[in-house]
């Protein structure tokens, strides 16, 4: 069932990225670093989990289960077996890759997810940190307190 999804799914094209990207920095974005924008913030660039970690994590279910040292012993030998047939592959392309650094390295932007939708926002740092400090000290709005609350909490 996964397959034929999965299948469907990999014949779909990326949206365009005008739509999921909207810039209100300075800076000018190549075709490039537009389209791993456009994938999201919330796209894995990684490529998956480590397999360290996820034998970690299976080792403890596996100790969990309520059958004989055998069973337990070949779940282990299978799960071990299907992470050698895996290949590592990365969820981006070698073309994505050094568009990505150069927006991590930028310092004067940041990249944040509006508060609705799923577009993807770029602001100069100064328009941020501007905007953050006039909300912090609006009155109106929040008040000093005296003590750090957060024990509190």
């Amino acid at each position: 069932m996964l397959d034929q999804k999965f299948k469907r799914l990999k014949g779909c094209r990326a949206p365009a990225p005008g739509r999921w990207v909207k810039n209100l920095s300075s800076r000018i974005f190549t075709e490039a670093e537009s389209g791993v924008l456009s994938k999201g913030l919330n796209f894995n660039v990684q490529g998956g989990v480590k397999n360290e970690e996820f034998l970690a994590a299976t080792e403890v279910d596996i100790n969990l289960m309520t059958c004989s040292d055998d069973e337990k012993q070949d779940a282990r030998i299978r799960i071990v077996g299907a992470l050698g047939r895996k290949k590592n592959r990365h969820d981006l392309t070698m073309e994505e890759v050094k568009p990505l650094a150069g927006l991590r390295g930028n310092r004067s932007i940041f990249i944040l997810s509006s508060d609705k939708g799923r577009t993807t926002v770029v602001l100069n740092k100064e328009d941020y940190e501007r905007k953050a400090t006039t909300l912090l000290h609006d009155r109106n709005t929040y008040e000093v307190v005296p003590y750090d609350p957060t024990s509190k909490l």
